[in-house]
């Protein structure tokens, strides 16, 4: 699982330190929604189907957060990343727990 998640952390790292580097770090954060999306979507292939969708939710709220809301980057990976984990958490304990 490491090694499928390496290429979407990989590149949210590298482009990390190019927005450092110009100065626009404040623009990263759909990009990192869009990097761990894409690592939990690779991630799934050996988990269960929800992970998948959790992956699928954050590619696609990294999408609308950089095509519609650029400048309210951090409030929404905020609310995505505590938001998704835990509806997943809440999701995955009703469920088991049928």
């Amino acid at each position: 699982m490491a090694l499928a998640s390496a290429p979407g952390l990989g590149t949210g790292a590298v482009l990390t330190l190019y927005f450092l580097q110009h100065n626009l770090l404040w623009q990263i954060y759909p990009v990192w929604m869009l990097c761990y999306g894409i690592a939990v979507c690779a991630v799934g292939l050996f988990s269960q189907r929800e992970v998948t969708n959790v992956g699928r939710a954050f590619l696609g709220a990294g999408t609308l957060n950089l095509l519609l809301f650029p400048d309210r980057g951090l409030p929404m990976m905020a609310v995505t990343f505590g938001g998704f984990h835990i509806l997943y958490g809440i999701l995955m304990a009703r469920k088991d727990r049928w």
